[in-house]
């Protein structure tokens, strides 16, 4: 199997991509993060992991513990990932949005054009 990262990365991207088209970043950081924090729980670990467990139970149980702390949206992912079986790449995913939310806001500046040493500027002056 695919290493957890490899596979989060693409869900991370499109939230990634959702948040910023809806200017809500800290909303959907804030989400991702809760989320994360439940399915790393090691009883929910546990429960994500057993295969008796049917996809309606597990997502039945991790909404009740979200409780009304997801908006719409983050439901949707919820059942998303349930449905394809991804749960608990949860912290992975988080972790990607936390590395492409902190990489927009490392702001790239160009550097000066470098003066001409000493040696540079008698050669262009000859």
């Amino acid at each position: 199997m695919a290493e957890a990262i490899t596979i989060a990365r693409p869900y991370a991207v499109a939230v990634y991509r959702l948040a910023k088209e809806k200017n809500a970043l800290a909303d959907w950081s804030h989400t991702l993060n809760l989320a994360a924090a439940i399915a790393a729980d090691e009883q929910m670990r546990a429960f994500i992991d057993n295969p008796k467990v049917v996809a309606a139970d597990l997502e039945s149980v991790f909404l009740s513990i979200a409780g009304d702390k997801l908006n719409d949206a983050g439901q949707n992912l919820i059942k998303l990932l349930v449905e394809y079986g991804r749960l608990a790449i949860l912290p992975e995913i988080a972790a990607a949005f936390e590395e492409l939310k902190h990489r927009t806001k490392v702001s790239w500046k160009p550097r000066s054009p470098r003066q001409p040493n000493l040696a540079m500027q008698m050669l262009l002056l000859s």
